[in-house]
């Protein structure tokens, strides 16, 4: 029984994030120092409003030419837009982050992608 509850909880959590992707709450930011930390990353986003959700995402060391990146959600739209618009700039970075609104995962695409199709 234990082990039923698990895959219920993640495609709970997997339908918020895409929620979150679609309502325009979760924001991308590409190019953070490596020593990047979830608890940094988030307060450093928190001047824009209130945050649900940080993310910190380390590169696979086969790809030692990337740079971590973060997935950020905020409670509200209006937030999340704020940030995306404003220039980011990371104490430990010399160049300006990578700023986005969150897209839909690759796989998630090509599935509802497949599924539109057949």
């Amino acid at each position: 029984e234990v082990g039923h509850r698990r895959p219920l909880r993640v495609r709970a959590m997997a339908r918020r994030d895409e929620e979150a992707v679609r309502h325009h709450l979760k924001v991308f930011a590409g190019g953070l120092p490596d020593t990047a930390r979830e608890r940094e990353v988030g307060h450093h986003f928190s001047k824009y409003g209130h945050i649900v959700k940080c993310d910190v995402v380390k590169p696979k060391d086969k790809d030692t030419n990337k740079a971590p990146y973060a997935f950020v959600t905020y409670k509200f739209a209006a937030d999340a837009d704020c940030a995306v618009v404003d220039t980011q700039h990371f104490p430990g970075v010399v160049r300006q982050l990578a700023m986005n609104f969150a897209t839909p995962r690759r796989k998630d695409a090509k599935d509802k992608e497949d599924k539109l199709t057949s």
